[in-house]
Order: C-alpha cells, then structure tokens, then sequence
C-alpha cells in the first residue's frame, strides 16, 4: 500500500490510501536520517493498520530496513528497501544521541514483534514502536515541505483504527439487542456518558413488543456486549428480570449532574480551538467494550485541514475537562493539533 500527501498551506498530512507507487525513492539529502526516519515511522504506520499478517510483517521490515540502512545484520534484502538511496539508515545518519534514542528503542519494538505469530500482538507493538518515534517528530520539523511531497512521505499525522475490544457508538446506535436464547429484546436508541469516570454508564433500550418509552440498562449489563453477525444486532446476557426492573431513560439521565446524553448533548458539538476556530464536531465515539470507558472522541475534520473523510482521533483525557455547555473547547496550538492521529475506518 502507498501513501498519499494532502497539503494545507504550510501544513502537510499523512493520509493511508491506495496510490500508485512512486518511478524513483528519494535522493540522498543533508536531511537523510530524517527522511529515512520518516519513512519508518509511515511503514510502521502502515503494519499498524493492515488487515492481513504477512503484509504487517512486510511493513514492519521495511521500517527496520529504513532505520538500520543494507550494512546492519536487521536488514532483510526480501523485503525491500523503500529507503534505497536515501543513506545508510537513520539510525546510523542521524547524528543527534537525542534523536537516535527513540528510534532505536522503535527498533527494539519492531523487531520483538516480527517474532509474534498473531496480528493482534504485531500490531501492539507497532504501535509502542510509533510512540518512540512520535516523541521525536517534532525534531524532524525542518525538513522542507518539499521534501516530503517529493518522497511521499512525511512525519506528520499517523492513524488510529478500531481494535479488538472497542466499539464504536454510531454501531450501537440503532442496534438489536438479543437475549442468551437469541429472542429479540429491544433496539438501542441512546447512551449516557458520565463524565466524572469518563466511560458510558448506561444505553436507551426500546424494548421489543411493548409501548412504552425507552428503559435505561446498565452497560456493566450489557456484558458480554457480543456481535451475532455483521448488522444483526449484539447479543447479551441480559435477564428478563432485569430488564422489567430498568428504570426510565429520560429520569435516569436527569439524576445525575455528571451525566450526558450522548446522541443529543455530545454527537454534533462544535470542536473549536481556543481562538475560537472552527476544527469541526464531535461524529462518534470509540468505546472499550468491557468498561465503558470512552477512548477516543472522533471529530470531523475541517475540510481546510483536508482531513473531511478522516476524523480527528482525539484521546477523551484532551477533551473531558473541555466540555462547555455550547461547544468543546481546546487548548491544543495548531502545532499540537498536528501530532492529533487520524481514524481509518476499517
């Protein structure tokens, strides 16, 4: 898979999409390492993200190839070098012990996870190999925007994606719920985020066969929270006891001060910066299935940022005490929104 650059003004993104590879790999430049650093943090990147196991630990060589350069003993000629040319690996030109430290900790990382035999773990540790990247991005600020258009590669925006054990709200919303014994109990209408413990405490549950408004369930009730099978609803060990003795959703939502309702008090709410500028709205939430707990906020991008198909994937911690009556309002600077990962939907 390649990569594809969305440039605004002085600001480039990373976006994962299918492109047509590039004619020739970059020259050898004053910036070399950096480059070369870049182009692994992107194809660790991109092991993060695959769906298939052989690719992700394709992936995960090319990035150990671009750090180590063709003379280190990690180097593995199978796989390709997408740094040929570039210099003899960013860990032996770059020349900043600063700057070397995490990517050779990123290393140690990668390298552990090609001996794991689940994608799952692959991708576990490429993501902590990201992380020791990231806290040296910010250095890599002076490459020329040329630069990374020319090599089609850039440290700026990384990915996040689902992972085992989350949810999304908008695949709740709407969803059949289904008892042990596979009857149909109801359709999830709603949730309520507390946002005190920062995680959904209960869902609006219409029940099957019964006029009545919808009931407020536990999530802790919910568990375990399983899909049946692709849009057929999720199944749940949820007794019939239970469900005669919920309480109101409408109430329930009113008792606590802490509480909000999420279809109609979160999804849709401006994000803004504290300038005041538009960077978009609140379009879905990632949830952990076993908790609760609220993982990322996604926030439709500006369509100035070039980001309108990819939300901002913000981390609830950045936005939970930011939350105002009308709109969330962030304290990030424009260089802090940068570093802001992306959500793929895949």
């Amino acid at each position: 898979m390649n990569r594809h650059l969305v440039s605004a003004g002085a600001a480039v993104f990373l976006l994962a999409v299918p492109i047509p590879a590039l004619a020739q790999p970059l020259s050898a430049t004053p910036n070399a390492g950096l480059v070369e650093a870049a182009t692994a943090f992107h194809y660790t990147e991109m092991a993060y993200v695959e769906d298939d196991i052989d690719l992700a630990r394709m992936d995960l060589q090319e990035a150990i190839n671009c750090l180590v350069g063709s003379e280190d003993k990690s180097f593995s000629a199978v796989a390709g070098n997408p740094c040929s040319g570039q210099g003899k690996g960013a860990i032996h030109d770059i020349k900043d012990a600063a700057l070397r430290r995490p990517l050779q900790s990123a290393l140690g990382e990668a390298s552990y996870a090609l001996t794991k035999s689940e994608l799952n773990s692959i991708q576990m540790y490429a993501l902590s190999a990201m992380d020791y990247m990231r806290t040296a991005r910010n250095d890599w600020g002076f490459l020329t925007a040329n630069d990374m258009l020319t090599s089609s590669r850039g440290p700026r925006h990384t990915v996040v994606k689902l992972r085992v054990g989350e949810i999304m709200a908008s695949q709740l919303k709407d969803a059949a719920l289904r008892n042990s014994q596979g009857s149909n109990i109801g359709t999830i209408t709603d949730m309520v985020l507390d946002t005190e413990a920062q995680a959904v405490r209960l869902v609006g549950l219409e029940p099957y066969g019964h006029d009545s408004d919808a009931l407020a369930i536990r999530w802790s009730a919910l568990n375990p929270l399983a899909p049946i099978k692709p849009n057929s609803g999720y199944a749940t060990s949820l007794s019939a006891e239970a469900l005669a003795a919920a309480p109101d959703f409408t109430s329930k939502v009113r008792a606590q001060p802490s509480y909000i309702d999420v279809e109609r008090n979160l999804l849709g709410r401006p994000v803004v910066m504290a300038d005041g500028e538009n960077i978009g709205k609140v379009v879905d939430l990632v949830i952990e299935r076993k908790s609760g707990k609220i993982d990322y906020a996604l926030v439709s991008g500006n369509s100035v940022l070039g980001l309108a198909e990819s939300p901002l994937a913000l981390r609830w911690t950045t936005i939970a005490d930011a939350v105002t009556e009308h709109d969330i309002i962030l304290t990030l600077d424009e260089r802090q929104l940068v570093d802001v990962p992306v959500f793929i939907f895949r």
